[in-house]
């Protein structure tokens, strides 16, 4: 394998890393992907935005995710910052 071949596998990595997070994020109700940004407005991110800030099904999928994520066991050794709610 060469160099070349070594970027192109970590630009892929990259990017279908975000992608698979966006499409996280959508798929559990706790935000927006805008897949196009070759064509976002200023108008379409501030629908999107004041969409999720006051639609409460974000907020709740937040919560319910962010309560999920707290029940995870973290490996042994290690801990994490206390997390409000």
């Amino acid at each position: 394998m060469d160099s070349g071949d070594v970027a192109l596998g970590e630009y892929f990595l990259q990017w279908w890393g975000a992608l698979a997070h966006a499409n996280g994020v959508v798929e559990q109700g706790v935000g927006l992907y805008g897949a196009d940004s070759d064509h976002v407005t200023a108008g379409a991110l501030r629908e999107d935005l004041v969409r999720v800030l006051t639609e409460p099904s974000f907020r709740e999928n937040a919560v319910r995710l962010r309560d999920e994520t707290k029940g995870i066991p973290t490996p042994p050794g290690t801990s994490l910052r206390s997390w409000s709610g």
